[in-house]
């Protein structure tokens, strides 16, 4: 049935994804009303289910799209770091997702209700859990432990064990400063920079366990 939405004009289609990535992100999928989204796109709701066939498919594209979003242009911002010293890249990095997580707010809202409380309607959120952390996992690959000096571990502390610990830590960055979308647009500005203080002291506290002192 999508391919019959992707026959549409690019300008069709953004007034769709529009509409429902607002709705989505504004009541979540149970509360969600398909008729709201048809409405606010300008179509009739039969048009919208003649292109997604029900509510639930129409919501699982959105989240895919939201989550592709979110990485791709992260991954864009990411390519043009240029440090060297690995835990510089792990700041810069993290601050990318997080910068990116604010100018896309609405998937961000999307994406975080998925991972909190997927709705019960979805039979295996597992998968969609799993193509999240492997994206993130490729990133800190690709982008951050190739940068890591060996030498300077600890005895005992693996490649393996920075990853885990690193995509830990990441992780819990990124899912506590996701939630300051939440935050009205006036106070995000003060709010982003208390976070960026974080950022220096938990990856200091993460420098300080993984290399030799």
């Amino acid at each position: 049935m999508k391919d019959k939405f992707f026959n549409l004009t690019h300008e069709k289609q953004q007034l769709i994804l529009a509409a429902a990535i607002k709705e989505f992100a504004l009541l979540g999928y149970d509360k969600a009303s398909t008729d709201q989204i048809a409405s606010s796109a300008g179509i009739s709701k039969g048009s919208l289910f003649n292109y997604f066939t029900n509510k639930l498919n129409l919501y699982l594209y959105i989240l895919e799209y939201a989550i592709t979003k979110i990485n791709e242009e992260a991954i864009e911002e990411i390519k043009k770091i240029e440090d060297i010293d690995f835990y510089d890249r792990l700041k810069k990095i993290s601050l990318i997702k997080h910068q990116v997580c604010f100018k896309y707010p609405d998937e961000t809202r999307i994406v975080t209700a998925f991972f909190i409380n997927p709705p019960k309607s979805i039979n295996a959120p597992f998968e969609k859990f799993k193509k999240y952390y492997e994206m993130d996992i490729n990133i800190l690959k690709n982008y951050l432990i190739k940068y890591l000096d060996i030498s300077l571990l600890r005895e005992g502390i693996t490649i393996e064990d920075v990853l885990f610990i690193t995509t830990a830590l990441f992780e819990a960055l990124i899912k506590r400063n996701i939630e300051m979308t939440t935050i009205k647009s006036n106070d995000q500005q003060g709010s982003a920079n208390e976070k960026i203080i974080d950022f220096d002291k938990y990856i200091e506290v993460l420098k300080h366990g993984l290399y030799k002192h």
